[in-house]
């Protein structure tokens, strides 16, 4: 597969994505955007400080000055490049990959990333160029992390509850239950020390690595469990119970809590059919986009959304336009403290019978199985967007190939569950075939 995705570039360090060639990336962007100054960052991964020196290198050699913020969580880095008005910034991170992988997101003004369409394809053709060294720019290092726990405290005022935070060894390990607490909340600590080893659990805060925080909410009595990823755009509840929360419900409790008539609220076709029924009774606003959080991001800013979300766990608000971990969970903290227990506020949701799976499949077999899916359901009523959604009678499928990973992901919607088990058998016996 190759390093160069849908919304990043990623791979196995040392063997995929090697220093030089994120030299070579990064002397590639700055021609691209024709940047005369960029920001750099980067996550705990052990190998993020030596690419972090290699981007940095490459920069300067075609004369960008560059500003080393060292390591933060990414919404740090999206605030800065946001509050001095850069025109562009690399971030070192692995994203939710396991141990040993590690990559790079790459902004441009306003932090809107690139995606493969707007600049990381024409990275790949151009990165082996040889580009002319230039007089080198200048390189300053900044701490941010202050600066961006005052921008987040100054945006609440809450009643503080008690909550457990995994921040998983990542990013958010010591900025997040930092804030938490300056804002008067009682914080368990969980996995809150950097280690890019990350030797307590995986770096996706998937429900089945979250069992220690699971347990710990109900040992404590916690109002809330708060799950972090490695660089911390991405945020996964647990409610006063000690149970997991669904990301689409969390979606759905900030739609019906915060949205007004006439607001926009934009979501993948991945996300729950609910909000479409929401949305007409409620008379909000609703495109839909491409999965992806870097494609969530720039149809919110285009459409000047309200709200916007996906179902692993990134969530944007129009206060800030980027997706940001700890924003979303003060945010959440903040409706529980006004409007009940998390596990009240889930059980008020509407939901349909679903199921989410990820089904292994080889670069090269993705488009086929797409285009067998599509074929065996040329007469209902299709959603092309991404992949192939298909509209049944008692409910919904989206069978469409994974940006980051060698497998078909499959979300599966019906009006109850012997509805389901028929949609899912379906659509696997077509997978089986190709």
């Amino acid at each position: 597969m190759s390093i160069f995705r849908a919304y990043d570039i990623r791979g196995l360090y040392g063997k995929d994505l090697t220093d030089e060639i994120a030299e070579k990336i990064a002397k590639a962007f700055v021609n691209l955007l024709h940047a005369k100054k960029a920001v750099v960052g980067m996550d705990v991964r052990t190998a993020s400080p030596q690419l972090k020196e290699s981007v940095i290198k490459g920069l300067v050699s075609q004369g960008c000055d560059v500003i080393d913020i060292g390591l933060v969580p990414i919404p740090a880095f999206y605030f800065f490049i946001v509050k001095y008005k850069l025109k562009a910034g690399i971030y070192v991170t692995g994203s939710h990959d396991p141990k040993g992988y590690d990559g790079l997101k790459l902004c441009k003004a306003k932090a809107i990333d690139l995606t493969y369409e707007s600049g990381i394809g024409k990275l790949e053709k151009n990165y082996k160029k040889n580009y002319p060294e230039k007089k080198n720019g200048v390189i300053v290092k900044e701490d941010v992390s202050d600066e961006y726990e005052k921008h987040i405290i100054g945006k609440f005022k809450i009643r503080p509850l008690e909550v457990v935070i995994d921040a998983g060894n990542g990013c958010l390990s010591y900025i997040a239950p930092d804030v938490f607490e300056k804002l008067g909340f009682d914080v368990t600590r969980l996995f809150c020390e950097f280690d890019g080893n990350f030797p307590n659990r995986p770096p996706e805060p998937l429900e089945k690595n979250l069992t220690a925080l699971k347990n710990k909410v109900k040992e404590v009595k916690a109002d809330l469990g708060i799950a972090y990823d490695v660089d911390g755009d991405r945020s996964i509840f647990i409610d006063d119970k000690g149970e997991y929360v669904n990301p689409d419900i969390i979606l759905t409790i900030f739609a019906e809590n915060l949205l007004k008539k006439n607001d926009t609220l934009v979501v993948t076709v991945a996300c729950t059919k609910v909000l479409e029924t929401l949305a007409k009774k409620f008379k909000w606003k609703l495109v839909w986009t491409r999965v992806g959080r870097s494609y969530v991001k720039q149809e919110m800013i285009r459409t000047k959304a309200t709200l916007a979300g996906e179902i692993s766990g990134h969530y944007f608000f129009k206060e800030n336009n980027y997706d940001d971990g700890l924003f979303t969970s003060l945010v959440l903290a903040k409706l529980i403290g006004e409007k009940g227990n998390l596990s009240y506020l889930k059980n008020r949701v509407s939901r349909h019978a679903s199921l989410d799976l990820r089904i292994d499949c080889k670069e090269e077999k993705k488009n086929k199985v797409v285009k067998a899916v599509k074929m065996h359901f040329k007469k209902h009523k299709l959603i092309l967007i991404d992949g192939v959604g298909i509209n049944f009678k008692n409910g919904f499928a989206l069978v469409r190939p994974s940006n980051t990973e060698e497998k078909i992901e499959i979300k599966l919607e019906a009006d109850n569950e012997s509805d389901l088990v028929k949609i899912r058998k379906e659509i696997e016996d077509i997978i089986k075939d190709v």
